[in-house]
């Protein structure tokens, strides 16, 4: 996942972690989800672009956050949720 400044166009941080293709991506500042086809959803800090936390999760297809509360939609149909504080 590559960061971009909007207003220089350079790239100012570059996320790696992930071993498969992206299937989503949420802000809830100050973090950055990101779900992916290799099971995992990781949280990454806007501050420091480091990963704070990866979540075990099979078969992500979209993510949510509300009040600190990540929603996984998954291959199946169901909901999976886990909270950021």
């Amino acid at each position: 996942i590559k960061v971009i400044d909007i207003l220089t166009a350079k790239v100012v941080a570059s996320l790696s972690g992930h071993t498969d293709a992206i299937t989503s991506l949420v802000v809830d500042m100050p973090y950055v989800l990101s779900g992916s086809r290799d099971s995992c959803v990781k949280v990454w800090s806007s501050r420091s672009w480091q990963c704070v936390r990866t979540i075990s999760c099979t078969g992500i297809r979209c993510l949510g956050v509300a009040k600190r509360t990540v929603v996984a939609g998954l291959d199946t149909g169901e909901l999976q949720w886990w909270s950021l504080a």
